[in-house]
């Protein structure tokens, strides 16, 4: 997802998240590219280069981790879990060699 300063990129993923843990009240999932309109399990969010939050959506639990490691993201299904990356005005990557998990990233072009 790439746009201008200011067009609530992020908010777009704290809206995803909502309808993904209320489910009941939102319209059903679109279909993703992998053909699926299941709920992840597991939502892992990098923020810049700083923290990574995983979020347990079933249980609806966050845990904050300082800092960022790319091994992390190896203990997760593609199947059930999914990678977001917000570059939070850092000039960092997000992590896709080697990851399968489905990757949500939401930039601004000047970055």
């Amino acid at each position: 997802l790439i746009g201008n300063p200011g067009t609530s990129k992020s908010m777009f993923q704290y809206y995803y998240l909502a309808r993904l843990l209320n489910p009941d009240i939102f319209d059903p999932l679109p279909i993703k590219s992998n053909g699926s309109q299941s709920i992840p399990n597991v939502i892992i969010i990098q923020k810049g280069v700083s923290r990574m939050t995983i979020n347990l959506i079933k249980e609806k639990e966050s845990f904050n981790i300082k800092g960022i490691d790319d091994r992390l993201l190896e203990l997760f299904d593609e199947s059930t879990a999914e990678y977001w990356f917000d570059p939070d005005s850092s000039k960092t990557e997000p992590f896709y060699k080697g990851i399968k998990l489905p990757i949500l990233i939401t930039v601004s072009p000047n970055i």
